[in-house]
């Protein structure tokens, strides 16, 4: 899926101002916008980090609105954003006479001194802003914020945001905000004592109680953001977040059947949504309802045909019914959409190997390790195929590839000495033996575990306890 499509609104790549320009520019052609016009298309730009283009923008402008202060600051945002904070200074220098009844001169002088890592002087500037403000101040107060987080006074933190929260024309608004505020910025027990306190004025707040939820769910704290979620949910009993975000604290606890029933709960309140059909099947295939797994999943990519782990989810539970033919079909659909996604490549090689298609999975396995390099799991189910093929110089060549890759991973030591003992060759499964032993005893088991019958070998039985003796 294209990322873009998550981070912004879903017109803002169809932005009619931007589009004449675009056109202007193509056409050769003169057109007139107004000032505030010129600030909306330089600010697509700047989002994009499409500085050559804003700085096409600022040129444009300042050449139809000479005297506009604002946008002689905005060039003094294209400097920072470029990390040009010389210009950016002496820009906003020179129109200090005239700018300095305008909040957003202070503010982008802060934001400078923010990126230099000068935070006491940028408190100075955002305080300065405040002053002009007035009520439209809430973008301040939040920066404001953020800079007593970096000069480490909490106390001021909370006070800062106590009054955002004051002050904002919507509260609930700001309550989401907040919270996110605390979560990003590591001040999760502030955060949950904030909301908590905020609860005591106003304990109908189902906002409130949502975020308080969403926070000590953050702090894995599961069965106190369940109570938080239900106390949002006796104020405001259509709260479809409320009960989405239940539903998945309930998942994380494997309260698989609560969570399913509480998931559905949403589709009551709101039109039903590719992720949570997505979740309400990732429940059942937990709880091993396969079938019904199975239907969700295909819900979910009747709502949304490019989602990927929905495709995928399709095919696991068919390979759990054991309709692997078919299962192989919606992987292969998944990796269609996302084909750089290892996990997904590891699942189709799992199944082609159960197929007995050694080819195919040798081909999944090789992608698995050329996406993921750190997976060390695949060099064990890689080479074991191979092993129960019977293709022996293939299972030793890849598990000694993963050895030499990982040497710090022993199991895989221990895996080469299981083989090597089943291929009657002791001589060299008794030396790695040996070696690994000394390193890391804790992987017997593990041994054992692929290789019953080498725990009834008296001499491999003598020789670990030998080693483990004299370790004591």
């Amino acid at each position: 899926m294209d990322s873009n499509s998550d981070l912004f609104p879903e017109d803002f790549f169809h932005n009619k101002l931007v589009e004449r320009f675009e056109e202007m520019l193509r056409s050769g052609d003169s057109r007139y916008f107004d000032a505030d016009e010129f600030e909306d298309i330089f600010e697509y730009y700047l989002i994009l980090r499409k500085h050559e283009r804003a700085h096409k923008v600022i040129d444009t402008a300042k050449s139809q609105h000479p005297y506009s202060t604002a946008l002689k600051i905005r060039e003094a945002e294209l400097y920072m954003a470029q990390n040009d904070f010389k210009k950016a200074n002496t820009l906003l220098g020179r129109i200090e006479g005239e700018a300095s009844g305008l909040p957003e001169y202070f503010v982008t002088k802060a934001q400078i001194l923010n990126r230099q890592k000068l935070h006491h002087k940028s408190i100075y500037y955002l305080k300065k802003a405040l002053e002009l403000a007035g009520n439209d101040n809430g973008d301040i107060l939040i920066q404001l914020a953020y800079q007593y987080c970096k000069t480490k006074e909490v106390k001021k933190v909370k006070q800062t945001l106590k009054k955002f929260v004051q002050t904002a024309e919507y509260h609930e608004d700001a309550l989401f905000e907040v919270t996110n505020f605390f979560e990003f910025n590591e001040l999760k027990n502030e955060g949950v004592e904030f909301l908590q306190n905020y609860i005591d004025k106003d304990p109908y707040s189902s906002m409130a109680w949502y975020n308080l939820g969403n926070l000590q769910s953050s702090r894995n704290e599961f069965e106190k953001a369940i109570e938080a979620y239900d106390y949002a949910l006796i104020c405001n009993e259509e709260f479809s977040s409320a009960y989405f975000n239940k539903a998945n604290t309930l998942a994380r606890l494997e309260r698989y059947d609560e969570a399913i029933e509480v998931y559905k709960s949403t589709l009551d309140f709101e039109e039903a949504s590719a992720l949570t059909y997505y979740y309400i099947g990732e429940c059942y295939e937990q709880s091993e309802n396969f079938q019904n797994a199975y239907t969700y999943y295909y819900k979910a990519v009747k709502s949304d045909k490019n989602f990927a782990d929905a495709w995928l989810g399709i095919g696991i539970s068919l390979d759990n019914m054991n309709r692997l033919t078919e299962g192989v079909h919606y992987i292969k659909k998944a990796l269609s959409l996302e084909p750089e996604n290892s996990d997904f490549w590891y699942v189709l090689a799992e199944i082609e190997r159960k197929l007995g298609f050694v080819e195919e999975a040798r081909y999944a396995f090789e992608k698995v390790l050329e996406l993921d390099e750190f997976n060390t799991e695949v060099y064990l189910d890689f080479s074991a195929m191979y092993y129960q093929h019977e293709l022996w110089s293939e299972a030793l060549e890849v598990i000694k590839r993963g050895i030499k890759n990982h040497p710090e991973e022993y199991e895989m030591s221990y895996r080469l000495t299981a083989y090597l003992y089943g291929l009657k060759r002791r001589g060299e499964a008794e030396q790695i033996l040996r070696a690994v032993l000394s390193l890391a005893p804790a992987g017997i088991d593990d041994m054992f575990e692929y290789m019953p019958e080498m725990k009834s070998d008296d001499y491999i039985r003598e020789l670990i306890d030998t080693y483990t003796e004299d370790r004591e």
